[in-house]
């Protein structure tokens, strides 16, 4: 297994600091934030702009491991050009994975009720995968609310529909705690199909109509919610997996948490981390 960090924890800085700050903190490969034009690493950036990113990690000692966006929204959407759209920008987003280096492409799983996805979405899932393959990239769905990656059931009929080996699940155990699902139990259900982890510790928490979603993960630092780390890299050991383990630490965009600065929070679950990923 390999630790590596989500760079959305250090959404407030810009790359170059970014990376010297996760390698400052122990962190050597980068899930690396991709969702918007202004974020770290985005699929408008040019040829040049791509090659200097990827010279900013290296310069750092850091390797971008994964593109954290979420392509492909409207995959699923009733109008056909939508969703031929949704394809073009998967394979867009495949594309700077390549060019940075990266092995992983975050995308979306397609909406929030599975039976208009399977209907419409799977054969542009397919057509997605199949290039992801031929590039030797691999696409993720994160485990999170508001969609139906939140019900392991339901990713894994995804999954199974879609039926490649470059297209998995990112499991996230800290959104299925945040919205009172089962993590463990979604553990051994997914467990197939488990390409990448999130890590992040805390509690469920029903927090109203303040912007994000009403109940999620009220995150804590590593080791003070109620998130059963030790048994998630237990059961990760037993099942062979040899992928990237994320720190997600939130601080700097999620004020309500009232948790440490980024670099503090960052060097915690680090030292916490490390009796799976010893310190060198």
């Amino acid at each position: 297994m390999k630790l590596s960090v989500c760079t959305i924890g250090l959404r407030d800085r810009k790359a170059e600091e970014a990376f010297r700050v996760m390698a400052e903190c122990g962190y050597f490969y980068a899930d690396c934030l991709a969702y918007s034009p202004t974020a770290h690493i985005n699929r408008s950036m040019s040829a040049k702009q791509r090659k200097a990113v990827v010279e900013l990690a290296a310069k750092n000692g850091v390797k971008i491991c994964s593109v954290a966006g979420a392509v492909g929204d409207k995959i699923a959407s009733e109008n056909g050009a939508d969703r031929e759209q949704a394809v073009k920008d998967i394979k867009a987003e495949i594309d700077l994975a390549v060019d940075l280096g990266a092995e992983l492409v975050r995308v979306a799983s397609g909406g929030e009720v599975l039976a208009p996805i399977l209907e419409r979405a799977i054969p542009h899932f397919k057509e997605a995968a199949g290039y992801a393959q031929s590039k030797g990239v691999r696409l993720v769905v994160e485990n999170h609310g508001g969609s139906i990656s939140g019900f392991p059931t339901q990713m894994m009929a995804l999954c199974r529909a879609v039926d490649s080996s470059a297209f998995g699940i990112i499991y996230e155990p800290g959104n299925l705690l945040g919205i009172d699902s089962d993590y463990k139990a979604g553990f051994e259900i997914m467990k197939p199909y488990i390409y990448h982890v999130h890590l992040k510790d805390g509690y469920a928490h029903y927090f109203g109509n303040d912007g994000f979603a009403p109940q999620r993960l009220f995150c804590t630092l590593f080791g003070q919610g109620k998130l059963d780390i030790p048994w998630i890299m237990a059961q990760l050991k037993s099942v062979g997996y040899r992928d990237y383990v994320s720190v997600e630490y939130e601080g700097c965009w999620h004020p309500e948490f009232k948790l440490p600065v980024t670099e503090e929070g960052l060097r915690q679950a680090r030292k916490f981390m490390t009796p799976w990923f010893p310190l060198s």
